[in-house]
C-alpha cells in the first residue's frame, strides 16, 4: 500500500461536525501478523486536528521492530489500517503512571498534556480507519452540546 507522506487526523463533534480541540488520542497501526504497532499519544490543536508525517510514523514502527523483534513483524507499507483510541483523563493518567515505570520523561510529557485536554467532554472510543491522507473521527460530546 502507498501511504501518504502525511496523515491529518481531525476530531469532530458527531452532531454539529465542528472540530473539538485538545483531544488526546492513541494511534495504533493494525498489523497483519503478531502485535499491532502502538505509535504513541498525540493531542489535537485548537482546530481539532494534527498532522503526522510518514517519516515520523515510520521511525516509530522501526524503533518498535528493533527494540522488540519477537513482538512485531511487517513493514509500514504493508499495513492498511490504523486505530484511533480516545479515553477519559482518569484512564490516560493511569496509563501514563504505568508508563513512568519504563520511560519517566515520556510519561511526564504526556501527563503535562492532561491539564488542557477535553477528553472528559467526549465519549471514549476506539475506531479502526483505513489509512488515508485525511482521517476524520466523529465523537459524541457528553452533557450539553455547548461548544468546547
Amino acid at each position: 500500500m502507498n501511504w501518504p507522506k502525511e496523515i491529518t487526523i481531525v476530531i469532530l463533534d458527531k452532531i454539529s461536525h465542528t472540530p473539538i480541540p485538545n483531544i488526546i488520542f492513541r494511534l495504533e497501526i493494525v498489523a497483519q501478523r503478531k502485535n499491532n504497532f502502538s505509535i504513541g499519544y498525540f493531542i489535537t490543536d485548537k482546530n481539532g486536528k494534527i498532522s503526522l508525517s510518514l517519516l515520523e510514523i515510520s521511525r516509530k514502527v522501526e524503533y518498535n521492530k528493533k527494540e522488540y523483534p519477537m513482538d512485531y513483524a511487517g513493514d509500514l507499507l504493508d499495513f492498511k489500517e490504523i486505530i484511533i483510541e480516545i479515553n477519559k483523563i482518569k484512564t490516560l493518567r493511569s496509563r501514563f503512571k504505568e508508563m513512568a515505570e519504563f520511560n519517566t520523561a515520556k510519561a511526564a510529557r504526556l501527563e503535562s498534556l492532561l491539564s488542557g485536554a477535553n477528553n472528559d467532554k467526549v465519549k471514549s472510543i476506539s475506531k479502526k480507519n483505513v489509512v488515508s491522507r485525511k482521517i476524520t473521527v466523529k465523537v459524541e460530546r457528553l452533557g450539553t452540546n455547548k461548544k468546547i
